[in-house]
């Protein structure tokens, strides 16, 4: 099953997979324009007033209704994803840190 779109609009920084979900499936994103959102999606959305209930539908439609416009939103976040590790980058990188911290108390 795959979504036509991801409509996230928050006023909250709640750190999900949300984003990251839909930037891997070239999922089109409309969401609040708002620091954190912009942190993680960079051009790979469109960000609106978070409390403009009509840009987000103007945003909702102009990408069912505009190719082009979901096509870039997909390229460009195809490019974004790339710069997040994977789950096992994170977990070396984790293993890592524990290992110099286990390291350096073990010196003490």
């Amino acid at each position: 099953l795959k979504s036509d779109l991801l409509f996230f609009p928050t006023l909250l920084e709640v750190f999900s997979t949300t984003y990251l979900e839909a930037l891997q499936m070239g999922v089109p994103i409309v969401t609040s324009d708002m620091p954190f959102s912009k942190d993680i999606c960079d051009t790979g959305a469109i960000y609106c007033n978070p409390t403009d209930p009509n840009e987000y539908a103007e945003a909702i439609l102009n990408i069912f209704m505009n190719y082009e416009i979901r096509r870039d939103l997909i390229n460009e976040q195809s490019i974004i994803i790339k710069k997040f590790a994977t789950s096992k980058e994170r977990t070396r990188n984790y293993l890592s840190i524990i290992e110099k911290t286990y390291s350096y108390e073990n010196k003490k």
